[in-house]
């Protein structure tokens, strides 16, 4: 019984650090190409977001961290670092966006 409910509660936490995603309006695009190519171009999209973030910026100087040089200052940031990959930034999440334009998606929300 102990072993379930702790393994429910890591599964719940693991959850719940999961990096949200765009969710795409079902247009003609989406449609014709189906889900496993809009996740792979997705996760295209989420990579050069990530990689721009990597190589436009000086260590430390990405919003959330002190002035420690990249520990973050934030408790939340800290911990979800732990499970994976950090959160995409809202100006990210707008190079996301735009990446999915061009390719012929419409990304309407994050989930």
């Amino acid at each position: 019984m102990r072993l379930t409910s702790v393994f429910g509660i890591a599964l719940i936490m693991i959850a719940g650090c999961a990096s949200p995603r765009p969710v795409l309006y079902p247009n003609e695009h989406a449609r014709r190409v189906g889900g496993s190519a809009a996740d792979r171009d997705i996760d295209d999209c989420i990579r050069q977001a990530e990689e721009s973030r990597s190589a436009g910026g000086r260590a430390g100087s990405d919003p959330g961290t002190g002035a420690s040089g990249g520990v973050p200052s934030n408790p939340a940031a800290a911990i979800s670092g732990l499970f994976g990959k950090p959160e995409l930034s809202s100006g990210q999440k707008v190079f996301v966006n735009k990446c999915l334009r061009d390719k012929g998606y419409d990304p309407v929300d994050w989930n």
